[in-house]
C-alpha cells in the first residue's frame, strides 16, 4: 500500500507539473540507503560553470521505503553548503551544493550532491527542518550508484496569436516531444496545426519543404522569441485562394506572413503579404507522455519497493 501511495504522489506531481516543465526519474543506492523517484525542472536550462542547468522545482518518490514529501527551497544549509536545486542532465548531476529534500518520519533531511573532486553524487543529511546544520556524518561521504533518465513526452503542443496588416490568426501548434539542434537552438519539429486564419479555418499543416518564395519549409518551431527559421511552416485555410507561410526574418527577428496560390507546389506567390510583420504569440500547452516511459517508471518503482523491503533493517531510520 505504501509503494502505491508513493506512485500515485508521483503521479498526481506529473499531472500538476507545468506545461513548460520537464521530468527525469532517478534512482539512488549505496551505503545501505535506496532511493528513487522523479523531479519536475524547468523546461529551459541555465549555465551554471559553463554547462546546461535545470533548476529543479518539485521532487516525488522514495527513499528507504518512506514517501519523499517536499523539496527543500533553495539555499538549504547542509554542511556549509547552501543548495542551489540545478540539476545537469549528464554525468555529475548536480553541483557540490545540490538539492535537499524532506522524508516522511525521518529524522533527517536529504541532501544529494556531486563531490567536485571525482564527480559522483554523493549524500548528505542534517537534522529535519533544522535551519543551520548539526549534520549526520555517518552519510556525509555515502558514494551513490546514481541514474538519471528524461521523460521526453510523446508530443507538446503551443498556442499561438498573430495579427498585422489586416490579418488575424489563432491556434495550436502540435510538435514533437523532444528537440534538434537547429542552428544552435533547440527547436521543436510542428506535426500539426489547427485553429483559424481571418475567420476561416485552418485545415492542414503543408508538408516541409512547401515552396515560399524560394524558400522551403522546414516546420522547425522555438518556444522563444525568434520561434520560426526563415523557412518557416506553411499551412492550408479553408476555401482561401492562397497557402500561409509564417517565417521569421533573420534580419530583424521578427515573424512574418507569406502566401502563395493555393495548392500551387511552385512559388507564384501573392507579394503583397510578403512583408506584413505580425505581433506574434507563442505559450507552451499540454505535454502527452510516452504510453512506455510511464509503463517503465512503473515496473522500476516496483523493483525498488521490493528491493527495499527486502533490507529494511538496513535503512538509517528503521
Amino acid at each position: 500500500m505504501r509503494l502505491v501511495a508513493i506512485l500515485a504522489g508521483m503521479i498526481g506531481l506529473a499531472a500538476a507539473a507545468p506545461a513548460s516543465a520537464a521530468m527525469f526519474t532517478f534512482s539512488a543506492s549505496g551505503g545501505g540507503q535506496a532511493s528513487a523517484g522523479m523531479f519536475t525542472t524547468t523546461d529551459t536550462t541555465t549555465t551554471v560553470g559553463g554547462r546546461n542547468a535545470y533548476t529543479i522545482t518539485g521532487i516525488s518518490g522514495s527513499f528507504n521505503g518512506a514517501a519523499i514529501t517536499s523539496l527543500l527551497p533553495t539555499g538549504a544549509n547542509f554542511g556549509g553548503e547552501p543548495t542551489d536545486n540545478y540539476l545537469f542532465a549528464d554525468q555529475g548531476y548536480f553541483t557540490l551544493s545540490g538539492v535537499g529534500f524532506s522524508v516522511a518520519n525521518a529524522p533527517f533531511d536529504y541532501n544529494f550532491y556531486t563531490s567536485s573532486g571525482d564527480n559522483f553524487t554523493r549524500l548528505y543529511t542534517r537534522a529535519a527542518g533544522v535551519a543551520g546544520d548539526p549534520g549526520n556524518d555517518q552519510l556525509n561521504t555515502t558514494q551513490l550508484a546514481f541514474t538519471l533518465d528524461e521523460i521526453v513526452p510523446a508530443s507538446r503542443t503551443f498556442t499561438f496569436t498573430a495579427s498585422g496588416g489586416g490579418q488575424a490568426s489563432a491556434g495550436t501548434f502540435t510538435t514533437t516531444g523532444g528537440t534538434t539542434t537547429v542552428g544552435g537552438r533547440q527547436a521543436y519539429t510542428i506535426t500539426g496545426i489547427s485553429g483559424s486564419f481571418n475567420g476561416a479555418a485552418i485545415t492542414s499543416l503543408l508538408p516541409t519543404g512547401a515552396n515560399f518564395g524560394g524558400e522551403p519549409t522546414d516546420n522547425y518551431l522555438f518556444a522563444d522569441q525568434g520561434y520560426f527559421t526563415l523557412s518557416g511552416v506553411g499551412f492550408s485555410v479553408a476555401n482561401a485562394p492562397f497557402d500561409y507561410n509564417f517565417y521569421t526574418s533573420s534580419g530583424d527577428n521578427f515573424t512574418r506572413l507569406y502566401t502563395r496560390a493555393a495548392g500551387v507546389a511552385g512559388d507564384p506567390g501573392d507579394n503583397q503579404l510578403n512583408t506584413t510583420r505580425l505581433a506574434f504569440t507563442l505559450q507552451p500547452g499540454a505535454a502527452v507522455p510516452e504510453p512506455a516511459a510511464w509503463a517503465l517508471l512503473i515496473l522500476g518503482f516496483g523493483v525498488t519497493g521490493a528491493a527495499v523491503r527486502g533490507r529494511r533493517a538496513a535503512a538509517a531510520f528503521a
